[in-house]
């Protein structure tokens, strides 16, 4: 408030500042003390506002206020500014800032920019939680989905193994609203009682491995059940949606391996298969541990980071590959090597490998590149397919490949042949054909020659 020196404010600067743009905010607070009203402003870096409103009615009680208030210009680098109109004190619980435009006009949902650069791809499947989010850094850190439903000031968060702090604002609910949106279905990865296996590698006791166990029907039963029939089916009716979510995969462990992980996913397949047979279920690289039959699963999930050089050199992987009822969902793959942010290098090489799996659609029948996003200013991995900072969002040149091969996605493949000549000999040139639903050609050609090639297809 006022005092003899001047004008005291809580500040907050969101994440490296906030992107103002012209339109309306959620500003939500959970505040108690003895000075009944604030002044809530936008505060631009180089002075005056994007907006402002005032919150009055504090009592010596923890209450929740929730107003709207019009944001008038674009500004980034923006901070919050709480200045109290009075003197005396004030003890804050929770508070948020959030645009009302977001994606599919969602409560809480994703940045509209954002997620309609995901939706540009159009994803048959979404993957949650991503990557090593399920281990956690520790069992008691895993990804637990019941701590991130309700309202999100009731959510705890965590400190993730990535090195920052994951407050769950999109939890399992919004991500299932995430999937409906884009038109996509769901791929929801479990804990089966393993942390991370390159780090800690704590195996669970019995007694937690039965509780992920719970927890995994938990979560199914979330996304899918019948709202008079279970009572976490009759919760997400609770939350607003009493029609069933499209949850269509369940992969249990996240780059496990070993017998100890075969004897829980056993545990798991045996259980979630009985309950839910209409789901697909997906196993870890079972190529790791040729000598431990699994009990059953749909899909195996094969993992790849590597060079851009290395992709091309695995253009035939799948060309010889048994044809024996055993399919393959490349769950993770990206050239993130030696290519910086990404470039052109890593989305030519994608391209070939891309090229391999949809020509081999009868095996692959499931990819996924990885990472999805990524905020410039915290970069912990080096290539991630969309990258954002203030209002600006961007895709890497795989991502355009990505949505290349997501726009012209085949039905039909056809057998193809393709000639190649170059002055070196060095040429690595890759093509699948096919035909769409309209029964249009399709021909994809990748070349990751670094000399001028002469490219003949019949």
């Amino acid at each position: 408030g006022d005092t003899a020196e001047g004008t005291v404010a809580l500040l907050n600067d969101g994440f490296w500042g906030i992107s103002a743009e012209p339109g309306e905010y959620r500003l939500t607070m959970i505040v108690r003390g003895n000075i009944p009203a604030v002044r809530v402003s936008l505060e631009m870096i180089y002075g005056g506002e994007a907006g402002s409103t005032q919150i009055e009615g504090i009592t010596s009680q923890f209450t929740k206020f929730e107003v709207i208030f019009s944001v008038t210009q674009r500004a980034n680098g923006c901070k919050l500014a709480i200045c109290p109109l009075s003197d005396g004190e004030l003890w804050f619980d929770f508070v948020s800032l959030f645009p009302v435009d977001t994606f599919c006009e969602r409560k809480n949902g994703m940045n509209r920019q954002i997620a309609e650069k995901i939706k540009a791809l159009r994803p048959g499947f979404l993957r949650f939680p991503g990557g090593c989010i399920v281990e956690g850094i520790c069992l008691d850190n895993a990804f637990r989905f019941e701590k991130t439903l309700g309202p999100v000031e009731d959510r705890p968060g965590c400190w993730d193994l990535w090195g920052y702090r994951r407050t769950d604002g999109i939890g399992y609910h919004e991500y299932l609203e995430l999937c409906e949106d884009l038109g996509a279905s769901g791929m929801y990865v479990i804990n089966c009682g393993m942390s991370c296996q390159w780090r800690e590698s704590e195996h669970g006791t019995p007694e937690q491995i039965e509780e992920f166990l719970q927890s995994a029907v938990h979560a199914i039963e979330y996304a899918i059940a019948s709202p008079e029939e279970s009572e976490w089916g009759a919760f997400r009716a609770k939350n607003g949606h009493p029609e069933p979510f499209p949850l269509k995969y369940v992969e249990i462990g996240n780059e496990n391996w070993s017998a100890r992980y075969i004897e829980r996913y056993n545990r798991f397949y045996r259980v979630l298969k009985k309950k839910y047979p209409q789901l697909i279920y997906i196993i870890n690289d079972v190529g790791r541990y040729p000598e431990t039959e699994p009990e059953g699963y749909d899909l195996f999930d094969e993992h790849f980071y590597v060079t851009p050089e290395r992709f091309p050199a695995m253009a035939h992987r799948y060309d010889a590959y048994p044809r024996d009822g055993k399919k393959i969902y490349v769950g993770e793959y990206a050239a993130n090597q030696e290519a910086g942010i990404g470039n052109m290098a890593a989305a030519c090489s994608e391209a070939s490998f891309m090229i391999n799996m949809e020509r081999n659609g009868d095996v692959v029948r499931m990819a996924s590149y990885a990472p999805l996003l990524c905020h410039m200013h915290d970069r912990r991995w080096p290539v991630n397919l969309i990258c954002y900072e203030d209002d600006k969002v961007f895709g890497i040149p795989s991502y355009h490949v990505q949505k290349l091969f997501g726009e012209m996605r085949p039905r039909d493949i056809v057998e193809s042949c393709c000639t190649v000549s170059s002055f070196t000999g060095e040429a690595k040139v890759d093509t699948v054909s096919g035909l769409d639903e309209n029964g249009d050609l399709i021909v994809k050609i990748s070349n990751f020659s670094q000399d001028e090639t002469a490219v003949s297809v019949k």
